[in-house]
């Protein structure tokens, strides 16, 4: 699934190549019949986005700690997703890997799933500062077949300024179908997603107050 994710990369970076390509003046001149090549890369519906906002009185240090130890708790039994941790990591070398997990799957072949947290740091331990406020986990995930569809979810726990105890949670979930997927399947899938992460802020809301 890694590799899989890793050629869709690589042929995006071609196909931006090649529309940089087509736009050159100087191409023309040997290339006589050429296509608008982004006519080719149509999506079967737009790109469907949920965010979900909670405060939680706890530091954003207690709340990322408190997802870091009960993670196999939180996480559905089930998790059909793969990583992009290493990803991550290619763009933004400050990010550090702190989970990861390897897991069997029930009725399938022995297969690698990693969960995964993200915390930035400076180099002295501190957490670090992006834009002013401390983003602590990413979770980017995508589906087993990158090619077909790509879900994206991202979790941040942000320091409410002026409030050392007050956690600012964001929760976005994305789907992007790249084939023609039936409405009414990405709509469960949303709704599923959007419900772990009410679920989730549920549970640390109860946990930590």
């Amino acid at each position: 699934d890694i590799e899989l994710l890793e050629l869709d990369i690589k042929a995006s970076e071609m196909c931006r190549e090649a529309l940089k390509l087509q736009d050159d003046p100087e191409s023309w001149d040997t290339i006589q019949h050429c296509g608008k090549l982004s006519a080719y890369f149509k999506k079967a519906y737009p790109i469907e986005s949920y965010k979900m906002e909670a405060f939680i009185d706890k530091s954003p240090e207690k709340v990322i700690d408190h997802l870091f130890e009960n993670w196999q708790l939180i996480r559905p039994a089930m998790h059909d997703l793969i990583d992009s941790a290493k990803v991550i990591k290619t763009y933004n070398s400050s990010a550090k890997l702190i989970s990861e997990i390897t897991r069997f799957v029930p009725g399938d072949e022995p297969r690698e799933i990693f969960d995964f947290l993200i915390k930035k740091e400076l180099t002295d331990g501190t957490w670090a500062l992006v834009s002013g406020n401390a983003e602590h986990i990413v979770d980017l995930t995508t589906s087993r077949f990158p090619r077909a569809d790509m879900k994206m979810g991202v979790q941040i726990a942000r320091p409410v300024l002026c409030h050392g105890n007050l956690t600012h949670f964001i929760a976005v979930t994305q789907f992007d179908p790249k084939l023609s997927v039936p409405q009414d399947i990405i709509e469960y899938i949303m709704k599923a997603r959007y419900e772990f992460h009410e679920n989730l802020v549920k549970k640390l809301h109860d946990e930590l107050t």
